[in-house]
């Protein structure tokens, strides 16, 4: 398998970001679910469009920030 860069292209996170504009998947949100975020400080490697970030903070961390190798998936991350 591998990482595949070529494949995380600007078509990609347009329908990733649309299907996830109206909130997280419940998978992540029921897994997000099980900590108290409350005054937590975030560093989310692999951020990709930032959906965990906004419900981190949501919940009450303090300071969020996130790093993704993908320009596209940080501007659209940048949008939230």
């Amino acid at each position: 398998m591998g990482f595949k860069p070529e494949l995380y292209t600007e078509e990609y996170y347009t329908k990733l970001f649309k299907d996830r504009q109206n909130g997280i998947r419940p998978e992540v949100a029921t897994r997000l679910a099980m900590y108290d975020w409350a005054d937590s400080k975030i560093l989310d490697m692999g951020c990709g469009c930032g959906e965990s970030m906004l419900y981190c903070l949501k919940a009450g961390a303090k300071w969020v920030t996130g790093i993704d190798f993908s320009p596209i998936a940080v501007a659209y991350a940048e949008k939230l």
